[in-house]
């Protein structure tokens, strides 16, 4: 589609009658197309500010030139910088990270790439350390402005550090227990099996990792009992009497208990098993009830 401003000027005779009309045309599509872009951006950025605004998501856009020419509120809360302070201003001078150089090579990627993702660390002015999932990507066709959206993820990095240690005390809990335990999965498949599993039954990690559940049971038990992970379908702890063959093939009786543990789609993932032998079953019951109970908090 081509614009053209026309001019009409007219040429008179010497009777001052309009003989004929020149009519001058001036190609002026560029100058349009500018102008429809700026309006666009402009319906971008008050989308994007309608937006994050509800979900306190930063959205800034920086120009070729590397200076801020658009700060929202959002931008002004995690940045900690007006924008007043940050209109106009050097893209380094606002956010330390954003230096000329970091810029030019962020270009080069975007060339390749439409978003570039970073998370990049931030000290506010309480010396609070935030940390920021932060996008880029070109605003427009011509690539040479950039609009960035950062998310404050400090809370979510908090919890996941918080819930490894938690994780990590557990299984330093579960690995030095005195209880017998052991992770299965549906098809029956030892997945874990702590000190304790493998000293009372004579088996090595890498020699129980290697078998199946099913392996350990006595297999006249399994002859004359139906013994079916595939149906522990219910959401309580299922606790039966089993007998199982340690490495010499010696059976002894245990009181187990299997939790189910499933996804978010109520599918079975894997077993924990807590196995008390019966010669220990009285002095154990107290701190068996104690390790269940752990379990119990963690799938809660």
């Amino acid at each position: 589609r081509k614009v053209f401003e026309c001019r009409f000027v007219p040429q008179e005779n010497y009777r001052k009658e309009i003989s004929f009309i020149y009519l001058f045309f001036k190609d002026i599509s560029a100058q349009e197309r500018e102008i429809d872009n700026l309006y666009k951006d402009v319906s971008k950025l008050e989308y994007y500010q309608t937006i994050t605004k509800k979900s306190s998501e930063a959205v800034f856009v920086i120009g070729d030139d590397n200076i801020i020419e658009y700060w929202d509120d959002c931008s002004e809360i995690l940045y900690e910088v007006s924008k007043e302070e940050a209109l106009g201003v050097a893209a380094r001078n606002v956010v330390s990270i954003l230096s000329d150089n970091f810029l030019d090579s962020l270009k080069s990627k975007l060339i390749d790439k439409e978003i570039h993702k970073i998370v990049l660390s931030y000290f506010d002015k309480n010396r609070d350390k935030k940390t920021y999932e932060t996008y880029f990507t070109f605003l427009d066709e011509k690539k040479t402005r950039i609009v960035v959206k950062s998310i404050d993820i400090s809370d979510k990095i908090h919890f996941e550090e918080g819930l490894k240690l938690s994780l990590k005390g557990l299984r330093d809990i579960i690995s030095k227990s005195p209880l017998m335990i052991c992770n299965i999965d549906k098809d029956g498949q030892i997945l874990f099996a702590n000190s304790t599993f493998q000293k009372i039954l004579g088996y090595s990690e890498e020699e129980l990792l290697s078998k199946s559940f099913y392996d350990l049971i006595e297999p006249s038990y399994l002859e004359n009992n139906i013994f079916d992970l595939q149906s522990f379908i219910g959401d309580e702890p299922k606790s039966l009497d089993l007998p199982l063959n340690d490495r010499t093939k010696a059976s002894k009786l245990f009181n187990s208990t299997f939790h189910i543990s499933k996804d978010n789609e109520n599918r079975i993932q894997f077993f924990s098993c807590f196995l008390t032998e019966f010669s220990e079953q009285k002095q154990n019951t107290e701190e068996s009830n104690l390790y269940l109970s752990l379990v119990d908090s963690a799938y809660d």
